[in-house]
């Protein structure tokens, strides 16, 4: 509770203030999750399509 009411017992806040900080700092975290998640996927992507347009090497010879 004190998370949502605040550190001072004699002067707490409302719970719906309480509740709008915490879930503002949820938000904040999600938000900087899905936007690392987006680039490394995005980066990953990118490099696979670069991997996948290079020219194919050729199979080397069997050695007799």
């Amino acid at each position: 509770m004190r998370m949502i009411r605040g550190p001072d017992p004699d002067n707490p806040r409302s719970v719906f203030h309480g509740l709008g900080r915490l879930y503002r700092g949820l938000g904040v975290s999600a938000l900087r999750s899905v936007t690392t998640h987006g680039l490394l996927w995005t980066i990953f992507d990118y490099t696979g399509g670069i991997i996948d347009r290079l020219p194919r090497a050729s199979p080397p010879e069997l050695l007799p």
